[in-house]
């Protein structure tokens, strides 16, 4: 990689620093370090120049720790939220399985309820069907026992005619009888 070389002026100073980052990233530092230097100096007037740098030094190294620590404190944080993203993702592809499996109950459901509805209007069609030849065998049977009823009055009124002839035959013959008897006749 290539080497950077830059001059910048720290509380007043220059300085050449060369690295390996780039330009605007050691001006930034170079910029931060005299922020920092100018920052203690507003505070602490009339102190040496080297024991500005040394507390910037350490205050610059208090913030590194500060930052680390925030860092790690960041990567746990992250770490919890990665373990609650894993745990909220599997949550949520069971919840994918059950829905999943929840649907293909219920269209086997819907297709047993769609058997038992054909089944159920076979059945009310069939029962329509019985009762239609119930209500044939019904009329058939009235019919028949009408025709029965007809044909047997009409029997005992031949009947009564001709026990109404048998009658008149045998009040003719006792009349007859009685005749015959009255002449002295023989028979």
């Amino acid at each position: 990689m290539d080497t950077n070389k830059v001059s910048v002026k720290i509380y007043g100073q220059e300085y050449t620093i060369a690295g390996e980052k780039s330009k605007e990233h050691i001006v930034n530092v170079a910029n931060h370090v005299d922020f920092k230097i100018h920052e203690l100096s507003q505070v602490l007037k009339g102190v040496p120049v080297a024991s500005l740098a040394v507390l910037s030094a350490v205050n610059v190294a208090d913030e590194y720790f500060e930052t680390l620590e925030a860092l790690e404190e960041e990567k746990r944080l992250t770490e919890r939220l990665q373990q609650d993203m894993q745990h909220y993702i599997r949550l949520w592809e069971e919840a994918k399985k059950n829905f999943v499996h929840h649907q293909e109950e219920t269209k086997e459901a819907f297709k047993r309820l769609e058997a038992l509805t054909m089944e159920l209007n076979a059945k009310n069609d069939e029962i329509k069907s019985l009762k239609r030849e119930l209500e044939q065998a019904r009329a058939g049977a009235e019919n028949l026992a009408s025709a029965k009823i007809a044909e047997a009055e009409a029997r005992c009124k031949e009947m009564e005619n001709s026990f109404f002839d048998l009658q008149m035959e045998n009040i003719n013959l006792k009349s007859e009888l009685d005749k015959l008897k009255r002449s002295g006749g023989e028979f």
